[in-house]
């Protein structure tokens, strides 16, 4: 035999509005599946926790018109009170809870190109003779080969490091020579 179902009692929306879900059960004497259903045919929300308690603070002077653009964390920090606090008093002023401000989206821009190791453009081709010859011996297997910028702080723009070796251009390009190395004739 099924049990018939109850009707939604003629202050459910008034005492919804003062009322958290637990409380409502106690007051109607009512299952909590019931009450969840009154509040859908009615479509209100029971408040999800008392409005003023005995240790909420009363409402601050100035509140309705400092809080209305705030957040709850701001709210808080701007009262010195706790967050539940300034959730508890946005639901006594009726304000929608801003629980945080999302920020504009921001549009893409590319890194900025720094003149570090790993942060660079690639340097362009060295197409002279000393650049193929160090091309050459790069492949060839004698790496590292690079421009030596320095010995003993003294700086030259002629010098090569080719493995552990420090070579002027024409010892460097002797050695790719040595290794089979043909310069392009141009």
């Amino acid at each position: 035999m099924p049990v018939p179902v109850r009707t939604i009692p003629d202050d459910f929306v008034q005492m919804a509005k003062l009322k958290t879900g637990t409380e409502m059960r106690k007051h109607y004497k009512a299952h909590s599946k019931t009450v969840r259903r009154w509040s859908m045919e009615a479509g209100v929300t029971p408040l999800r926790y008392p409005l003023v308690s005995k240790a909420t603070p009363p409402l601050p002077e100035n509140f309705l018109e400092t809080a209305k653009s705030m957040t709850m964390k701001e709210i808080a920090r701007h009262y010195r009170a706790s967050w539940k606090t300034a959730a508890a008093w946005m639901l006594m002023a009726r304000l929608p809870s801003i629980t945080s401000v999302r920020a504009p989206a921001k549009t893409y821009t590319p890194p900025k190109v720094l003149p570090l190791w790993g942060n660079h453009p690639l340097p362009q081709r060295d197409d002279s003779a000393a650049g193929s010859a160090a091309d050459f011996l790069r492949r060839d297997g004698w790496v590292p080969v690079c421009r030596q910028r320095t010995i003993d702080g003294v700086s030259s723009r002629d010098l090569w490091q080719v493995g552990r070796l420090r070579l002027t251009t024409v010892q460097m390009i002797d050695k790719a020579l040595a290794k089979g190395w043909e310069p392009a004739s141009a």
